[in-house]
């Protein structure tokens, strides 16, 4: 299904929420509270790799479950491992009874559970790719945009490649076919993409802040409409689709203490479509990553009904990194536990599931 063309009157009331962006200033991502505190939190994650861990014990004990009709007990044992323990049961158990572990649970859930299942199971980078390329097909879904602005170069490498291998295309040319905004087609595939900017993948993840850069980065962000595009203000798109989280956060907040007006305002004001949705997740991810996924998550939620897809993504994907932060991010922004919010939204197994992968192995 390929996303509807912007019409004239799109553009128009576009240009209308973006002045009252514009006023409301620092406030400008309304739907977002604001941080307490700007000092460095470490991050946390919540599923770690435990020194007890033995493969061929896991498979034998899945088995079992399996045999019995128990699943619920194969997803509280693959939920308390991290991706890469995961990848070892399925070769144990492939090993051990010639079958694949995904051969023996087919057909054997529900819907939700079903992909909950089936994320469980995939590498990671392999889980990304698929939810990027559902992401694609549907109208007014933000997955694909989240999982490519805030990934760093190496899994932006490993979900580009998984993409090829699970749908024989390329996610440079889906980026084209789904989207219809140039500047933001023009955006992912150089994030995604060295040929596209003649440089290296981003390395997002570097942590050096060049110091000497900030004061001429801070001069990057639009002042006016039309800075936004890769014709008018290419030193913009260059810093946003290559420059590091870190270097993104520090230029940010230098700019915030010299000038009245937020990053985000300014982004939500003079830019548009997909590039304004690229730019504002990229300094709202860089500036504080777990007040981002609490957002996310916050967000999955808060609809009629929940949006397992996207929960699943940011419990999940971020369950190694700093979903222990994020978590307790979530309960000083929203005043409500993560768990107990899940617990309210979600039902049966999968909720449970959640639960116990938010708490923590």
């Amino acid at each position: 299904m390929f996303k509807k063309m912007y019409t004239s009157s799109v553009v128009r009331i576009s240009i209308f929420i973006s002045i009252l962006y514009f006023w409301c200033g620092n406030c400008a991502n309304s739907t977002t509270p604001v941080s307490p505190t700007n000092k460095v939190i470490m991050a946390t994650p919540t599923i770690v790799a435990r020194s007890t861990f033995d493969a061929n014990k896991d498979s034998v004990a899945i088995n079992k479950c399996i045999s019995s009709k128990d699943i619920r007990g194969v997803a509280l044992i693959l939920a308390s491992r991290t991706d890469k323990q995961r990848q070892q049961i399925k070769i144990s158990y492939q090993q051990n009874y010639a079958t694949s572990l995904e051969q023996e649970l087919q057909g054997k859930t529900k819907k939700t559970f079903e992909r909950l299942m089936n994320a469980l199971l995939q590498p990671l980078p392999e889980f990304l790719a698929r939810q990027i390329g559902w992401s694609l097909d549907q109208e007014k879904n933000w997955e694909y945009m989240s999982i490519i602005c805030t990934s760093s170069g190496q899994m932006i490498n490993q979900f580009v490649a998984q993409y090829f291998t699970a749908y024989n295309k390329r996610l440079w040319d889906d980026l084209g076919s789904y989207l219809n905004d140039p500047n933001g087609i023009n955006f992912l595939r150089a994030v995604i993409d060295s040929t596209s900017t003649n440089v290296t993948a981003p390395m997002r993840t570097n942590p050096t802040v060049r110091q000497s850069s900030i004061a001429n980065q801070m001069t990057f962000f639009p002042r006016d409409y039309g800075r936004c595009y890769e014709v008018d203000n290419q030193l913009l798109f260059g810093f946003m689709s290559t420059e590091s989280f870190a270097q993104i956060k520090a230029v940010v907040e230098a700019f915030q203490k010299a000038n009245t007006l937020s990053v985000a305002g300014l982004i939500n004001t003079y830019c548009f479509y997909d590039l304004r949705e690229a730019y504002s997740r990229i300094v709202r991810f860089s500036v504080d990553p777990a007040a981002y996924w609490a957002n996310e998550i916050y967000e999955s939620m808060a609809g009629k009904q929940t949006d397992d897809r996207a929960l699943t993504l940011a419990i999940l994907s971020r369950s190694e990194i700093d979903l222990a932060t994020i978590r307790d991010t979530f309960g000083v922004l929203y005043h409500q536990p993560l768990q107990k919010a899940i617990q309210d939204r979600c039902s049966g197994t999968y909720q449970e599931i959640m639960i116990q992968i938010v708490n923590g192995n």
